[in-house]
């Protein structure tokens, strides 16, 4: 393999597939990143095995061939030198790979492209095609609520209900639910997928708010979205997700119609008092919201005004943190809550949007 790329767009590639090496491999070939090179570019792979990303740069080919460079070596000495040109060469004789930036180089030890596992990029399977930016929305407004306790996989997936025209996308933590419906053209299959949490975080960055478009490819056991400058693959968790329909409340008791930044601003300001366990006191009455924060430190008392109040005055307790989280993922500059009392779940709705909502269960006041 002898390959010249350009260092800056090479630096980009490596950076999005080295978020897929394993940071403590229990092999050597984990910790590396697979190059291709073919045609006019070079391929790079990461993956720990459980997420793979692939991603392209051009290149000048003078031999194509593969090799395999410790990815978080590569990355750092590519940020450092000063040459916006460099070069890799590999010869298959003694895998050592050759980094040359201007009349200086770095040889890699050598290691067997064999050795590098079998990415577990699906690309047989149904597939379905999602704008990007209406997708990079939706993990957005969703993803926050998926639990990250290894102690329970099931709640860290976040869940992928495929329909006819639509697909819901769902994620709980048991405290909290975050639901999204993601129009698209109809599909024939009705899959239901639990990807990691980490995989569409990982997705959620790489996405833009354009016009473009992801394929959704559904295998047996993993998911690849597939775009025209990358790859993430993903294994697929197995278990029954939680019916998210039997949390939902039937009515409500309060409704306010709110506006997100003074709101917002509150919560954060009463964050800052609080003491372990986080928790904010709300009062509703006369078309205001009162926020009362206490903590060793002192105490905090504001009051946000309200766009409208309906039903019955109300206080309540919840954590700040979660609530700032739930505001953070509202599509729009107001927000309606519908409270259905002291101890129930209280459901944060964009003001002019039924396909998007979230839930957030309460504390208990003492």
């Amino acid at each position: 393999m002898y390959v010249t790329v350009n260092r800056t767009t090479m630096a980009g590639a490596l950076a999005i597939v080295q978020r897929a090496v394993a940071a403590k491999p229990p092999l050597a070939a984990l910790g590396c990143v697979h190059l291709r090179a073919e045609g006019s570019s070079l391929q790079l792979t990461g993956t720990d095995l459980e997420l793979t990303l692939r991603t392209w740069v051009p290149a000048e080919i003078a031999e194509e061939g593969e090799a395999l460079v410790p990815a978080r070596l590569l990355t750092d000495l590519i940020r450092k030198v000063p040459e916006e040109t460099v070069v890799l060469c590999t010869t298959s004789e003694t895998n050592q790979t050759v980094f040359h930036y201007g009349e200086n180089r770095v040889v890699f030890a050598g290691l067997s492209p064999a050795d590098f596992p079998t990415a577990t990029i699906t690309f047989e399977g149904p597939s379905l095609s999602l704008n990007e930016g209406a997708l990079r929305d939706a993990l957005r407004e969703v993803i926050f609520a998926a639990s990250t306790d290894e102690n329970h996989p099931l709640l860290s997936a976040v869940c992928f209900m495929v329909n006819t025209d639509a697909t819901e996308i769902v994620a709980t933590d048991t405290y909290r639910l975050a639901w999204r419906r993601l129009e698209h053209h109809p599909v024939a299959d009705n899959p239901v997928l639990l990807i990691p949490l980490r995989a569409l975080a990982e997705l959620t960055r790489l996405l833009s708010p354009g016009e473009g478009t992801v394929d959704l490819v559904m295998g047996v056991a993993s998911v690849t979205f597939r775009h025209t400058d990358f790859l993430l693959s993903s294994r697929l968790l197995e278990g029954q997700f939680p019916n998210y329909r039997t949390f939902l409340p039937q009515s409500w008791c309060t409704r306010i119609r709110i506006s997100v930044k003074p709101f917002l601003d509150a919560l954060e300001r009463a964050a800052l008092l609080v003491s372990k366990p986080p928790v904010v006191r709300f009062r509703l009455e006369r078309g205001t919201l009162f926020v009362e924060a206490v903590g060793e430190s002192g105490r905090l008392e504001e009051h946000v005004p309200l766009v409208n109040m309906e039903g019955e005055p109300l206080e309540i307790a919840f954590n700040p943190n979660f609530v700032v989280d739930a505001l953070r993922a509202q599509p729009g500059p107001e927000t309606v809550i519908e409270f259905t009392g002291p101890l129930s779940a209280a459901i944060f709705r964009p003001v002019e949007n039924t396909q998007y909502f979230s839930l957030l269960l309460p504390i208990r006041l003492l």
